[in-house]
């Protein structure tokens, strides 16, 4: 089954990332709102590129999301 995607518009004449607001990129990565480690519905609430910034992307998926899924309370689920 293909699921569909749902992508947040990102419009400024300037890029800056919705986290740190910073222009200063790159810009070359996808943000997942839902973590990936919950299934491949969690593809369908994807940021395109162009919206958060590589580096807090990947501080959000090593020191948050990782964090997060790797509680025991998250696991059972």
């Amino acid at each position: 089954m293909k699921t569909k995607r749902r992508k947040v518009w990102v419009e400024a004449p300037v890029r800056k990332c919705l986290y740190c607001l910073s222009a200063d990129g790159p810009f070359e990565g996808e943000e997942h709102a839902v973590p990936r480690a919950f299934g491949t519905d969690a593809d369908r609430f994807v940021i395109p590129p162009g919206g958060v910034c590589d580096r807090c992307n990947e501080w959000l998926g090593a020191e948050v999301d990782g964090s997060f899924v790797a509680r025991f309370d998250v696991q059972l689920t």
